[in-house]
């Protein structure tokens, strides 16, 4: 009858438009869906290469320390050589003053060499073995051979003492 084949046909309208209606809506989640983990992994994306960024800076800022630091080093290596260098040419200019002093007689005199002995003794402790022979040998010559007294005779000694720690690495005066 013609109001049967009307209302399948009304029936088979109906369900197609809920079948397109339905792929519609599925098409429209998938859709949704990929928009998501389009919008997940540019997220990600941002985050790895600000990550990137970050490690870049710090590896950047490690090396420029690193370089700070190996200036600083270099400059401080300059400035130690420099003082040493200084440290000995003074030692080397005291050490020759001090040699070629003539001292005067009497309380003087005796401060002087005291004062020579004591600048050997310190010039071999710290390694010039050369300069504090100097000074040695030019203490040893004032005194002389035959010391009269027991001071004179004392400072010989010291300076002969003085001589030989020069001579010797393994002796200390």
């Amino acid at each position: 009858t013609a109001a049967q084949l009307k209302a399948t046909a009304a029936a088979e309208k109906a369900e197609k438009k809920d079948t397109d209606a339905a792929a519609a809506q599925a098409a429209i989640e998938a859709q949704q869906a990929a928009a998501k983990a389009f919008a997940d992994a540019n997220a990600a994306l941002e985050a790895a290469n600000e990550s990137a960024m970050d490690a870049e800076m710090k590896a950047m800022t490690l090396v420029q320390q690193t370089t700070d630091m190996k200036g600083m080093a270099e400059r401080n290596a300059t400035e130690v050589e420099e003082q040493v260098k200084a440290a000995t040419t003074a030692q080397d200019a005291a050490a020759k003053a001090l040699a070629a002093a003539t001292p005067p007689t009497g309380l003087v005199a005796d401060a002087v060499i005291d004062a020579r002995l004591a600048c050997a003794d310190a010039l071999l402790a710290a390694g010039d073995r050369a300069a504090a022979k100097a000074i040695y040998q030019a203490v040893a010559a004032a005194i002389g051979d035959a010391p009269k007294t027991h001071r004179a005779r004392a400072i010989r000694v010291a300076a002969k003492s003085g001589l030989l720690a020069c001579l010797d690495g393994s002796v200390s005066p």
